[in-house]
Formats: C-alpha cells, structure tokens, sequence
C-alpha cells in the first residue's frame, strides 16, 4: 500500500462561461469562470513483477480525495437581464474518487531506486449554482446559472527514493 499527497496551483479559466457567450447573449458582459485545483491525495495498492533482478513493473489503483474550487465573476453592466450587476461567488469542495496507473521502478544503486509511473483519477463532477436573482429599478433579473465541472486528472510521476 502507498499512500500520498500533493500540492497543486493548477487554474483553468473560462471567458465566458459555456453557455453563456452565444447570440441569445450578445451585447452582455458574460460571467467568467475558473476551476483550481489545490491538493490531493491518495491511497493505492500495488501489485508487480521484476522484469529483471533490477527492474520491477507494477499496476496500482485505489482511492483518491482532490480539493476543487470552483469561481464565477460577473462584471455587471450586462444590456439584457443577465449580468447586469457585478457578481463574484465561489464554493469549494473535497471530492472522493479513484485511481488507476502504472509504472516503474528501476534501482540505479546499492540503496536508490528511480520510478516512473503514469495514474489518472476521477473524480466524478462538481456541480455548483452560482448568483442569485437581483432587483434593479425595481424589476427582476435572473443571473443564475450552473456550473458542471468533470473533475480528472492524469499524472506523470518522476521519482527517486532512497532504501533504509
């Protein structure tokens, strides 16, 4: 069993929001959105066979967390009734999910070993209202909108680990 931790300051944005940037739009300041993606984790199995007295080959997978942000801005100044009044919202979460990978390990020394290993993660979608209706000169405008967001990754590990 292996267990890690990661940190990450990965930032997608996105201008506009899918959905929201289309002729029924024009002439609108269209909400922007971002996903960050801040730590993650996991806890997986291993299961290998040495390929030579050096070197061992191996499948893992099992369970992984992620901590996702999701944002929304909304300039205001909008000419229909969406975004007419500026807005910024964002929620974040911990999300479950699992992994699956493969790799190397390739001993380079009498006590080091290198690694190289691929996984991807799911971690199913994150799905986040944003904005609430407002009143402006005393009519009502509806700037909600929903954010679904598939959360995955796909990793590339380069390691080096020294044997007590």
């Amino acid at each position: 069993m292996e267990l890690d931790a990661g940190w990450a300051n990965n930032r997608s944005t996105v201008n506009p929001v899918p959905g929201t940037g289309s002729a029924a739009f024009v002439g609108i300041n269209p909400p922007v959105g971002t996903v960050k993606e801040n730590w993650d984790g996991s806890l997986r199995g291993r299961l290998g066979t040495l390929i030579t007295p050096d070197t061992l080959i191996f499948v893992a997978g099992g369970l992984a967390l992620q901590q996702v942000e999701l944002s929304a801005n909304c300039a205001g100044g909008g000419l229909v009734a969406f975004c007419l009044t500026p807005q910024s919202q964002s929620n974040d979460k911990t999300m479950p999910g699992w992994t699956v990978g493969g790799g190397a390990d390739y001993k380079i020394g009498s006590n080091w070993i290198a690694r190289l290993e691929y996984r991807y993660a799911d971690f199913g979608t994150f799905a986040q209202q944003f904005f609430s209706p407002c009143f402006v000169a005393g009519a009502v405008c509806d700037q909600r909108f929903t954010a679904n967001v598939h959360v995955k990754t796909q990793m590339l590990n380069l390691g080096l680990a020294y044997r007590f």
